[in-house]
């Protein structure tokens, strides 16, 4: 750095992207460039990860990420495919995840993998395992340029990160590309394998993107508050500059949108996300909301993306935030539609949280645990495996992030998000687009080892120590949720897609062991089209759908004869309650839906698998479904039960209807 060039003042604060729900303010403090300097010096990294880092950024310099030369990493029959479980995986998330496991196996041949012995394939724990001696059973390297003959180049890992851990996921993402699911139930994996055949199966079979070829940015600028205006003057703004170019320099062309400041509310990012905006990608930058530990909301909300709805911390400080002001996966709605989509979130814990603070670790020599244990976030783990469809991929950070990730000494640092985001709109697979997050990774690693090393004898600028930090730390927690190997499954021109839209299949699972043909359905629960309603009985919701509310004409004509004002009263109270005083739903199943007939109330060709009967009395009569055992089969349970509370939901807001109706005929005047 020459004299000439301007030096940030040392007192000038530093920042991380985050907000503690509880307080309203910023979840660290911000702290300057020489305190920062203090705890990293006293921390880095250990010899043998600095060493693979610095083997890997000489080799990724000469631009071949990740696979050997003469291997294409675009195509997956030469990069391969793997999917790695933890030792003693559940059996019913290895049946739920089969479908995937035959459809990518049809797709790469040979080097299709699983790892799934306890002996050899599957992770140990992480007292026990780690990078470099899971590839030694394997036979591969633990540096260098992978060679798919050996271990896949795209691996997908099956578990929550207690099973598998986040730091094995960061060492071996360096070298491959990589992706994690972890859900809670075999349901859940079901519901993702079966949304990546469906969205991948329209775009080869038919030529349909699942999706609608828009890339939407959605830029949080909070009032006073550094973090979100950095973000969204640094990172969004230019990003919609370059992708604006980029749009038609594809095979294809790009609609981009940009919902920014102001225009970035909660209400606006729920449109994006399963609404009517829905993009093919979706790029977000915004604080993520961080919960303390032991908080009943931390697993679920943790993460969640907090929205321009927020006044900023000046007019919010002291105070918990309200659930209106950030986006969790309480907000994505049942009728969301998800299918094919691809999302980068830039917010702190917007992926998942580890259970000790690294940055506490670093920092302050104090290795503060901040979770009960390390967990995945709920808002992007609930968009994969959501039951109509879900995302494709997420990509979020684990930890914080931090504003340096794309300004390092006073400079923009955007290379590797224009990069990511370029290969993605070019239909790369997302694994092989965040390959420069991995460069990325390794460069800045391999600088601060140095940095520190030279601090010894050579004082070091706090600013250039903290700037490498901040930098190597945000790159190393960038993770993929989801299948590395899913592109974008977008139309090939911009606007809706075209076509009918997939099926997902949900029927009762297979033994386990058994292995189910692709395309097959690997869940229970209720059987329907993507995008359509479970067939339920006599819904109130289809009755409201069809009630003719051409009443409240008659109430605006004066000259309207009163007879028939009640007449028309008289005949929507008569439906309307005859709707809502029995409430009849019924869940079918079906393992061919081409075979599936309704008309009217009748249903052929699926098989009555649940009964709930309600009366407005409270009386309550049900047929629960049992499996072949004689168990409950309480995954179609519970979605017959989720049907149930949409129906009696709709029957409160049917009523509310009347009641609101009555009133306006009546007249203010006169209590109903």
């Amino acid at each position: 750095m020459t004299s000439e060039r301007r030096r940030k003042p040392k007192s000038e604060l530093l920042y991380a992207n985050g907000i503690d729900a509880v307080t309203g303010d910023y979840a660290l403090p911000p702290m300057t460039a020489e305190d920062l300097k203090k705890g990293i010096v006293g921390g880095g990294f250990s010899e043998p990860e600095a060493k693979a880092l610095k083997n890997w950024r000489n080799y990724v310099k000469q631009r071949k990420f990740g696979v050997k030369e003469g291997v294409d990493a675009r195509k997956l029959e030469e990069a391969g495919w793997g999917i790695v479980f933890p030792v003693n995986a559940d059996p019913a998330v290895v049946d739920a995840l089969r479908p995937l496991m035959d459809w990518r196996r049809e797709q790469v041949g040979d080097l299709y993998h699983e790892y799934l012995d306890n002996k050899k394939g599957a992770v140990r724990p992480v007292e026990v395992d780690s990078k470099a001696s899971w590839l030694g059973r394997q036979g591969a390297e633990n540096y260098g340029p992978v060679d798919p003959e050996k271990v896949p180049y795209y691996l997908l890992l099956v578990g929550d990160p207690n099973q598998i851990d986040y730091r094995f996921q960061y060492l071996l993402d360096v070298q491959y590309a990589v992706g994690r699911v972890a859900f809670e139930t075999p349901d859940e994996y079901a519901y993702y394998a079966q949304s990546v055949i469906a969205a991948e199966k329209q775009l080869l079979q038919h030529g349909q993107g699942a999706r609608r070829r828009q890339v939407s940015f959605f830029g949080v600028a909070n009032n006073a508050d550094p973090a979100t205006q950095l973000s969204a003057r640094s990172l969004i703004d230019p990003l919609v500059t370059f992708t604006g170019g980029l749009k038609n320099a594809n095979s294809a062309p790009w609609e981009v949108q940009t919902i920014l400041r102001e225009e970035a509310t909660k209400a606006r990012l729920g449109s994006l996300l399963g609404g009517a905006d829905r993009p093919g990608l979706l790029f977000t930058a915004s604080h993520g909301m961080g919960f303390p530990r032991g908080d009943v909301n931390q697993v679920a909300r943790q993460g969640a993306l907090l929205c321009q709805d927020w006044p900023g911390p000046s007019a919010w400080r002291g105070k918990p935030i309200p659930e209106d002001f950030y986006f969790s996966e309480n907000d994505l709605s049942a009728d969301a539609d998800l299918l094919g989509l691809i999302a980068f979130f830039f917010a702190c814990y917007s992926a998942g949280t580890p259970q000790w603070d690294e940055f506490y670790r670093i920092a302050f020599k104090d290795r503060a645990q901040i979770a009960e244990q390390s967990f995945v976030a709920g808002l992007p783990r609930k968009m994969l495996a959501h039951p109509r469809g879900g995302a494709l991929a997420v990509i979020g950070h684990i930890e914080r992030a931090w504003g340096y990730s794309f300004m390092v000494e006073q400079s923009p640092s955007l290379e590797a998000f224009r990069s990511a985001m370029s290969a993605l709109m070019g239909g790369a697979p997302v694994g092989l687009a965040f390959e420069y997050f991995n460069e990325r990774y390794a460069e800045f690693t391999t600088d601060l080892t140095d940095k520190v090393q030279s601090n010894e004898w050579n004082p070091v600028d706090p600013i250039e120590i903290a700037s490498a930090w901040t930098a190597t730390s945000d790159a190393k927690n960038y993770v993929i949720l989801g299948d590395p190997a899913v592109r974008v499954c977008a139309a090939e021109q911009p606007g809706e897609p075209q076509g009918e839209r997939p099926v997902i299949l949900i029927t009762s699972p297979a033994p386990a062991g058994a292995s189910p043909s692709v395309g097959a359905a690997p869940s229970v629960g209720a059987s329907f089209p993507v995008g359509a309603s479970p067939t339920v009985g006599a819904s109130p919701t289809a009755a409201a759908s069809s009630i003719d509310y051409g009443i409240f004409d008659g109430v605006s004509k004066a000259r309207e004869n009163l007879g028939q004002i009640a007449q028309k009263l008289t005949d929507f109270l008569s439906r309307s309650i005859d709707n809502a005083v029995t409430l009849h739903i019924s869940t079918y199943t079906s393992s061919n839906m081409e075979q599936v007939d309704v008309k009217g109330s009748a249903i052929t060709g699926a098989s009555l698998r649940a009964v709930t009967v309600l009366q407005v009395d409270g009386d309550v009569k049900q047929v629960v479904p049992v499996d072949a055992s004689g168990q409950v089969d309480s995954g179609l349970w519970q979605v017959h039960l989720d049907m149930v509370r949409e129906a009696q939901k709709s029957r409160t807001e049917l009523v509310q209807t009347v009641v609101g109706a009555v009133s306006g005929l009546i007249g203010p005047g006169i209590k109903v």
